[in-house]
């Protein structure tokens, strides 16, 4: 119940540790190409190895409106655990927290109040 649960706010999240394995060689301009203004190259991926880094996007949840991180619960090198809220995101809608689903640190996080299209890299965590 929870892998469907998962499923519904994080597409793909089945096929989460069989990507990690096929992407060991993690490609930044991937992300870059997706959408240039939404992500911020803050950090130097030289310093901190490429290896299991996990992409928080923000998912399809049938609204046309660009999403806008409202509120971070955290900040970039803090530790957190499967389950601890990582923000808060409006869609115009409703107002959404959004959750980790994998043991990590924080090692990127979007600017607040910043206009994101469906499927936007949100955040970064290092397992």
């Amino acid at each position: 119940m929870i892998t469907k649960l998962m499923n519904l706010l994080f597409p793909g999240y089945s096929e989460h540790k069989k990507e990690q394995k096929d992407n060991l060689n993690y490609q930044k301009t991937d992300v870059h190409r997706r959408n240039d203004t939404a992500i911020d190259s803050s950090y130097d991926e030289s310093l901190i190895g490429t290896d299991n880094i996990t992409t928080i996007k923000i998912p399809d949840l049938g609204s046309k409106e660009n999403s806008v991180v409202k509120k971070w619960k955290v900040k970039e090198n803090d530790w957190v655990k499967k389950g601890d809220i990582l923000c808060e995101v409006d869609n115009g809608k409703f107002i959404m927290e959004f959750e980790s689903f994998v043991d990590g640190k924080i090692i990127w996080t979007c600017d607040l109040d910043k206009s994101l299209p469906i499927n936007s890299v949100i955040c970064k965590i290092q397992a």
